[in-house]
């Protein structure tokens, strides 16, 4: 399993009931759900584009997949920072690549990333991508082991 990529979203417009079917399909692993108001709020908000007559496109879904996953971590304005910096129709799928790299590692180094002799930009896109896709995750599977813990201290606890 891995997230859509950019040239695997339909490539035709979609209306906003289709576009949350996708991405909660995509973002179920995580437990993530979205909603039709939770779309509205990003576009009122500036954080992902409007539709256009209601319609949604592959960029829709882009933005929708990486929000969801970045808003556990980041607020929004993080988020809007980084889509002003990182155009998502060139980082959607390096972010979703590092992203499905980390999550499939039992342990992840904050110190590792890209490194290269590749552009100072692009370099630090990566790096970027990198930190902020581990943080995710961190969040995550921390999150995850506190739940397990409350759950087995109630278990013990009530026998």
């Amino acid at each position: 399993m891995k997230i859509l990529r950019w040239q695997e979203m339909p490539n035709f417009e979609i209306y906003s009931d289709q576009l949350i079917t996708i991405v909660n399909q995509e973002l179920a692993f995580m437990k993530i759900e979205v909603t039709n108001s939770m779309i509205n709020n990003y576009v009122k908000h500036k954080v992902m584009p409007l539709p256009v007559k209601k319609k949604y496109g592959q960029v829709h879904i882009a933005y929708l997949i990486m929000i969801s996953l970045l808003k556990s971590t980041f607020s929004m304005e993080e988020i809007k920072q980084y889509f002003q910096n990182f155009p998502i129709e060139k980082e959607y799928d390096k972010f979703c690549d590092i992203f499905w790299a980390l999550w499939q590692k039992d342990k992840i180094d904050l110190g590792q990333g890209p490194t290269g002799t590749a552009d100072d930009l692009q370099l630090l896109s990566g790096q970027i991508n990198y930190l902020m896709a581990a943080t995710i995750i961190s969040k995550f599977r921390a999150t995850n082991l506190l739940a397990q813990k409350g759950e087995n201290h109630a278990a013990t606890t009530s026998q």
